[in-house]
């Protein structure tokens, strides 16, 4: 039965990242109801396509703090704003990790504990 189960997960993985599913934990952005973008996992579709209003993902132009979740606030042809929580950052499309889908609470906390 543990077997199965475990090859239902990883076939429901690897169809998730086939369609451009990603995971990744937040150095800084956006708090939620559940505690900071620090102390969590976000799931995102992997694209740059997104529309003011818009939780993303995004590498900031400051290295020491990135991945970042935040928040679109404004659209041109080859950048975007997007607003951190603290910050509005005028980045390139190209610098768009993608749109957030998920965020799980408190495993952040738990990856950034382990040094993942």
């Amino acid at each position: 039965m543990a077997k199965k189960i475990s090859l239902v997960l990883l076939a429901l993985i690897l169809s998730a990242t086939a369609l451009g599913v990603r995971i990744s934990h937040p150095e800084v952005g956006l708090s939620h109801a559940l505690g900071s973008a620090q102390s969590s996992v976000v799931i995102f579709k992997n694209g740059n396509d997104v529309l003011v209003g818009d939780k993303v993902m995004y590498e900031s132009l400051d290295l020491d703090n990135t991945p970042v979740l935040g928040v679109i606030s404004s659209l041109e042809e080859n950048s975007v704003s997007a607003n951190n929580g603290s910050t509005t950052e005028v980045i390139s499309r190209e610098a768009l990790k993608g749109e957030v889908l998920f965020i799980i609470p408190f495993l952040g906390s738990i990856i950034g504990f382990v040094g993942l």
